[in-house]
């Protein structure tokens, strides 16, 4: 569970409008969105396309679904639109 500070501060700038985001290939699958979701009122998760080509370049992630949308015989656009929106999902 967040620290009691990260909690109160979170609450507050979502009283004055604002809204936290965080930007991790790593937590939807990890189950740890799900608590900042409702710890720390996270709304919402972003991808940056160069730190998912690193990602993508140094592991293997993303083999299998690579691979099989190349099977489908889709765009590369399309295949890493569907993979990062995929991984963003969880």
């Amino acid at each position: 569970m967040p620290a009691p500070a990260a909690t109160a501060a979170s609450f507050r700038l979502r009283r004055v409008g604002a809204a936290c985001a965080v930007h991790s290939h790593e937590l939807p699958a990890s189950g740890e969105l799900q608590l900042l979701i409702t710890g720390l009122h996270v709304v919402g998760v972003t991808t940056k396309p160069t730190i998912f080509a690193s990602a993508m370049a140094k592991g293997d992630r993303y083999d299998g679904h690579m691979r099989d949308l190349a099977e489908l015989g889709g765009s590369t656009e399309t295949a890493i639109f569907t993979v990062t929106t995929d991984d963003v999902r969880g």
